[in-house]
């Protein structure tokens, strides 16, 4: 650490932690700043900026502190070595100075601080946010250099200005205990010169430390969000927000998603009171090559996947905070629906996936080619992912809908749209579906679907064979079988065989209609039908959509069922 003698005025540099006591300066950078490699040369003290650090190395030597630090000239920033350490250690070293004198260059000596404190541009800088949460002694100064008072007596009002908890301020709350997505709230609307220093200078608030990489501008942002997220579970670094600003004209007809990431810190504006959930058991939380890596998984809630992220919106309403999420692959999700957190959802209001870990992309990856928002429409990034789709669909009017879904290939079960896919060309397209139909909350009927070469795409779409029936009651056992995929491309014939003896012990019928709840002298006829569609909103490929139709009947009026016959057993 390079410091200046208070006396001489010289350079002294110190190695480890050997680091004799000094007093540190914190300031907005204006015109003639003095360098490391001014000092070095004769007429340094002519340039407007060598004022604060004779003013630093005045009152430090006065107050019996030997040294002082200031950033504009102890640091050799033509190094990239030294630039990239100091960066990384500047936290410490504003934790660790004797006392920090603050320069507020804009605050005029006969202003009220009550009136223009918070007008000052110190509040509105990228670095000097842990300036001021670094330092333990902090005295603030205005234009003529006259103490305007201590960080501990303008405590309550820094906080009013900041929004940063008045305990954190006086260090009666570690930084580690407040959400990461408050931290970050902290840091919103503050700027830098280089689009960069957003995010180094917010290293030392997250306890991460990473190289410089001038030139890589927002790219700095993600790499920040990337280490907290190796280094902490708090799941609220994905608890931001657009900007209503952004909303598309065409939303929410047209739905849009975005990776889980942030592009800036300003998306976190609205999480000033963001808290952990203290009774949620800790889950895995990482980085992998396929996206966010996570053991909360993803929970399906009013017929929309949403992923917990183990927070609330304050600390008095201690509710889970959730983003919407989208199926877009095997196991993996996007963000849908930037705009919006979600709350009000219990531990058990989630109907938890039966993943042992789900990925969740960091960002979209671009699929036409052009550069955009952060944010892009759904449909041409979902139609490029499936090459063949089953879509189940049912009467809106009812309130009838799908849960309890079983599939092979695992995990190609679409909640938000009720539909089934795969991704590729999927070994002749061999499929076991199984899902229960509630009607409120009871099981209203059992259905499976076995099919081969279902996937060959649009010019050998086939009717489904196997149990592509439903029963006339719902009582028996249904049986699934995964086991039936494992030979790519064909059905082992003991499995094949088994198939076949169930359903005949089951007396199945194929047929396209049944009757079910017989009561009341009414009958309830569920019927349904298989359609080719082409829909480049769903899928590149036409696909089979499996359309059911429920109605009550009188039971004279009850249809008899047509047993169509199994053209294989």
């Amino acid at each position: 650490m390079r410091l200046i003698n208070t006396r001489t005025g010289l350079f002294e540099t110190f190695i480890g932690r050997n680091i004799p006591k000094y007093a540190i300066l914190s300031h907005t950078w204006q015109e003639e700043e003095v360098s490391f490699s001014d000092m070095q040369n004769d007429g340094h003290q002519s340039k407007k900026g060598f004022a604060k650090i004779r003013m630093t190395c005045k009152m430090a030597d006065e107050a019996g502190i030997p040294y002082a630090w200031v950033d504009t000239c102890c640091i050799d920033k033509s190094s990239s070595a030294e630039l990239t350490e100091a960066i990384n250690s500047m936290y410490r070293w504003y934790q660790r100075s004797a006392i920090c004198y603050a320069y507020l260059s804009d605050l005029s000596p006969s202003a009220s601080l009550d009136t223009a404190l918070s007008s000052c541009r110190w509040f509105t800088r990228g670095w000097t946010l842990q300036e001021l949460i670094a330092p333990s002694e902090m005295r603030f100064f205005d234009l003529s250099w006259v103490d305007r008072g201590s960080k501990e007596c303008l405590c309550d009002e820094l906080s009013r200005i900041t929004g940063i908890d008045a305990k954190v301020l006086r260090h009666e709350l570690p930084l580690s205990s407040i959400a990461v997505a408050q931290r970050m709230a902290w840091a919103a609307k503050r700027e830098t010169t280089r689009i960069e220093d957003r995010s180094y200078s917010l290293l030392g608030i997250f306890s991460v430390h990473m190289p410089m990489i001038y030139g890589e501008e927002e790219r700095a942002f993600r790499r920040l969000q990337e280490e907290i997220i190796k280094s902490t579970l708090d799941m609220s670094i994905l608890a931001w927000t657009l900007p209503e600003s952004t909303i598309p004209l065409d939303y929410p007809e047209t739905r849009y998603i975005c990776g889980l990431l942030a592009t800036s810190p300003d998306v976190f504006q609205d999480c000033l009171t963001v808290a952990g959930v203290p009774h949620m058991e800790t889950d895995e939380f990482s980085l992998s090559n396929k996206g966010i890596k996570s053991s909360a998984r993803c929970g399906l809630v009013r017929h929309f996947n949403v992923l917990s992220l183990r927070c609330s919106a304050s600390p008095e309403m201690p509710i889970d905070l959730c983003i919407l999420v989208k199926r877009c692959g095997s196991d993996q999700f996007i963000r849908h629906d930037p705009w919006k957190l979600h709350e009000g959802y219990a531990p058990g209001d989630i109907n938890r996936s039966r993943a042992q870990h789900e990925y969740f992309l960091s960002e979209v990856p671009d699929v036409d080619g052009r550069e955009g928002p952060e944010f892009r429409p759904m449909a041409p990034f979902l139609i490029a992912r499936r090459y063949s789709v089953l879509q189940i669909v049912f009467p809106v009017h009812r309130n009838i809908r799908i849960r309890d879904v079983k599939g092979w290939p695992e995990g190609r079960w679409d909640e938000d749209d009720d539909l089934f896919f795969v991704e590729v060309e999927y070994y002749g397209g061999v499929c076991v579906l199984r899902f229960t139909v509630y009607w409120g909350d009871s099981i209203f009927f059992n259905y499976t679907l076995y099919g081969e070469n279902w996937s060959d795409g649009p010019r050998e779409l086939r009717e489904y064979g196997g149990v592509d029936a439903f029963r006339y009651t719902i009582t028996e056992p249904q049986f699934f079988y995964p086991q039936a995929c494992r030979v790519p491309g064909k059905v082992e014939p003991e499995v094949e065989q088994n198939l076949k003896e169930r359903i005949r012990a089951l007396t199945i019928p194929r047929t396209s209609q049944c009757v079910i709840n017989r009561a009341w002298g009414k009958a309830g006829v569920l019927s349904a039908r298989y359609s080719t569609v082409e829909d480049n909103n769903v899928c590149h490929n036409p696909f089979r959509r499996l359309q059911f139709d429920f109605e009550y009947v009188d039971i004279a009026d009850a249809p008899t069922p047509v047993d169509l016959g199994w053209s294989w057993l």
